[in-house]
């Protein structure tokens, strides 16, 4: 999966990069799609007399349904969550996009949802402060992206430490 372009500090790498789970967010569009598509020649084989209305109705559906599949594409394709070395980084939105960066020293603590039956879910992570939380919606392998995220917060916590109103670096923390 290509990364899309993004700005990293010195010193920054990315460990991983997720998208949402595709067909949780394309899914109504393709249905709306099929059941346009099917609808004529089922409306002419119950119906022969409403065939005329029953086909200008599905030209509308199939419309409809193209029109939400290319949406549905679209709010797939610019929700990204990237996790680097120092945060992690959230993007999502089409019109109004969304952006935040979370810092891992921040991170209190991370919790995964699956859903029952599948390998995907939810990833939410809460943040000192309750207006950075963020929920990851929809993550394959959410237990392993959750084990990930705090596995990269505590490598950062362990080398940043706060002292004296400033970060400072790869010191030891051992006061």
């Amino acid at each position: 999966m290509q990364t899309p372009k993004f700005r990293l500090f010195e010193g920054e790498t990315i460990i991983l990069t997720i998208r949402p789970f595709i067909w949780m967010y394309i899914a109504a569009g393709p249905a709306v799609l099929i059941a346009g598509i099917t609808g004529v020649p089922l409306a002419a084989a119950i119906a022969p007399q409403i065939f005329e209305l029953a086909s200008s109705m599905s030209v509308f559906v199939v419309v409809a349904g193209t029109l939400l599949t290319l949406w549905q594409w679209l709010c797939w394709h610019n929700t990204i969550y990237v996790l680097t070395t120092h945060r992690l980084a959230v993007r999502h939105g089409v019109l109004n996009v969304f952006k935040r960066n979370i810092d891992l020293c921040n991170i209190q603590d991370v919790e995964s949802q699956l859903l029952w039956g599948f390998d995907f879910g939810h990833v939410n992570v809460e943040t000192a402060g309750n207006s950075s939380n963020a929920d990851l919606r929809w993550i394959e392998n959410a237990q392993s992206v959750e084990e990930q995220i705090l596995e990269a917060a505590d490598a950062r916590k362990r080398k940043t430490s706060w002292r004296g109103g400033l970060y400072a670096l790869g010191e030891d923390n051992d006061d």
